[in-house]
């Protein structure tokens, strides 16, 4: 992070050890991908996208609890004091 706030980015060397990550993917079941281009990322992409996809069904439950009751009750009975007081003991006071 820059002394401003902002990311910087540049290149560093990266010491991987690909024997063994080929190892376990091999022992896994799994596929080992190293992308050094632009290119060969995008190869990668295209490889893994041919593999096979799984549909599922996906049920989604939202549920809200209502706040607005909350604010409703106090303004509503805040207004209705108002207007009360408005039509009563502030127009008592205005006519004397």
């Amino acid at each position: 992070m820059n002394p401003d706030g902002s990311f910087g980015f540049d290149y560093a060397e990266v010491e991987i050890d690909e024997t063994l990550l080929k190892s376990i993917s091999a022992k896994t079941g799994g596929m080992y991908f190293r992308a050094t281009s632009v290119n060969e990322l995008q190869s990668i992409y295209n490889s893994i996208d041919q593999l096979e996809k799984t549909k599922f069904d996906q049920n989604v439950t939202i549920s809200y609890t209502p706040y607005f009751s909350w604010f409703l009750w106090p303004a509503l009975f805040l207004l209705t004091m108002s207007w009360i007081l408005k039509h009563t003991f502030y127009k008592s006071l205005l006519n004397q």
